[in-house]
This record gives structure tokens, sequence and C-alpha cells, in this order.
């Protein structure tokens, strides 16, 4: 078999080729990541904000109602009357807090996997707030 035979008869890829395309995967799957995380943790926030927004209107119906903003349950939760369904499995609301004569009010969500999407909102401060808790001011809320 000559030379020219032996070329023909051979077929695929080098190993020079191979990792080339692999290193050109490999720089696109980290520019995908490092922009795909900001995405996730905008979504994260605003998905807080949404279920906080919710929840205050239903505490502020409640008010409307009886005057009162509900009293918290067990260690400074929301009660159960106030049924509201978290978008993020992530997201939790941690804390629930009310002025001694129950006009004021305070909730926390907060955000495990994104510490940037853990807000509060408060019967004055009806749009979330980022933070890692509620003011201690009662004024604030």
């Amino acid at each position: 078999m000559n030379a020219y035979a032996y070329r023909q008869i051979q077929r695929g890829f080098t190993v020079v080729e191979l990792m080339t395309v692999i290193v050109v995967m490999g720089i696109l799957a980290g520019i995908v990541y490092v922009n795909g995380t900001g995405y996730i943790e905008r979504a994260a926030q605003s998905s807080a904000k949404g279920d906080l927004t919710s929840a205050a209107s239903k505490l502020q119906v409640m008010y409307n109602k009886d005057g009162i903003y509900p009293a918290p349950t067990g260690t400074n939760t929301l009660p159960t009357s106030v049924e509201v369904k978290i978008t993020d499995s992530s997201a939790s609301f941690d804390k629930y807090f009310t002025s001694t004569d129950q006009t004021k009010f305070c909730l926390f969500l907060k955000n495990t996997r994104f510490a940037s999407a853990s807000a509060y909102v408060g019967s004055k401060a009806t749009i979330p707030v980022a933070a890692s808790q509620c003011p201690t001011d009662e004024n604030l809320w």
C-alpha cells in the first residue's frame, strides 16, 4: 500500500483538533455560567418582592377589616390565616413582628441561597426593602 492510499483510508480528527474544540466549549460554558448567575439572583429578588407585596396586601386587608394586624404565632411567625404562597423554594417568611397595639407590622422574607434577595416590608414601608432583618425601630415599619 502506497502513502497516498494510506491517507485516503484514514478518517477522523486529530488530537489537536479535539482539544481545540474542548477548550472553546469550556470557554463558552464559563461565559454562560458567569452571565447566567446574575439573572438567577435578580429573579430571586423579584420573586421575594412579589411575595412580600402579596403578603403585605393580605395583612392590610385584615387590618382594614379588624382594625389591627394579626398577632404573630409561635416564635414571631406569620399566622396561618395569612395564606401566601412563596414562589422561590429557597425563601421563607422568617420573622413577623407587630407593634404592641398591633397597628404596625414588619414581615421579613429570608432567602437562603441569595442574601441579596432577603427583604422586609412593613405597614409604612409598603415597597419591599432589601435588608438582613426587620429594623429594630418600630417607627420605620
